[in-house]
C-alpha cells in the first residue's frame, strides 16, 4: 500500500489541470463571437438629401449630373441617408433608383431597415441585413455630406453630396 502523501500528490495534480483547462475555455476569446462595431463619427447622425450626384473619373475630374437635363434618374434627387446614433441607418425616398455598375441605391443602403453603420478613418462601411455591406469614402464639412463608391462597371467613382435639409 502507498503512503498517503503519495496519493495526494496525483489527486491535486488532477485537480490542478482541470482548473487550468476551465480557466482557459471560459477566457478565451472568440474574433466570430464579438459583434460588429457600430457608428463611430457622430457628426454623421442626421437625415441627409441628395442635392447633386456625379461620376468621377480615374484623374480625379467630377462630371456632376443635373437633374433638369435628363441625365440622371430624378428619383436620385428624393434620397435620403439616415444615420442613426445607435449605428442604425436606413434610407429615405424612392425605391429602384438605377445607378450604373453599382446597381441602385436600394444596394447601397437599404430603405428596409435593419443595416448599420460604422466609419474607420474615411471608411464608411454599411452593414446590411443580409450580411452584405457597401463601402464608401466619406468626407464632411460643414452640412454637407460627400460620398463616394465604386462603379464596378467603370471603375470610375459615384460622388454623392448631400445636405442636412
Amino acid at each position: 500500500m502507498l503512503p498517503v502523501s503519495d496519493l495526494r500528490t496525483p489527486r491535486r495534480l488532477g485537480v490542478l489541470f482541470t482548473l487550468v483547462a476551465v480557466s482557459l475555455s471560459l477566457f478565451q476569446c472568440k474574433k466570430s463571437d464579438e459583434p460588429e462595431p457600430v457608428g463611430g463619427d457622430t457628426n454623421l447622425v442626421a437625415s441627409w438629401k441628395m442635392t447633386q450626384y456625379g461620376l468621377k473619373d480615374g484623374q480625379g475630374v467630377i462630371e456632376y449630373f443635373d437633374k433638369i437635363s435628363g441625365q440622371v434618374a430624378p428619383c436620385l434627387y428624393t434620397q435620403e441617408f439616415i444615420f442613426a446614433s445607435d449605428g442604425g441607418v436606413t434610407r429615405g425616398g424612392r425605391d429602384g433608383c438605377a445607378l450604373a455598375g453599382v446597381g441602385s441605391t436600394d444596394e447601397l443602403i437599404p430603405s428596409n431597415g435593419g443595416s448599420k453603420w460604422r466609419t474607420t478613418g474615411t471608411t464608411l462601411t454599411v452593414l446590411k441585413s443580409d450580411g452584405s455591406k457597401a463601402d464608401f469614402t466619406y468626407e464632411l464639412s460643414g452640412m454637407t455630406l460627400r460620398l463616394e463608391a465604386l462603379d464596378r462597371a467603370t471603375g470610375r467613382m459615384h460622388v454623392f453630396l448631400l445636405k442636412k435639409p
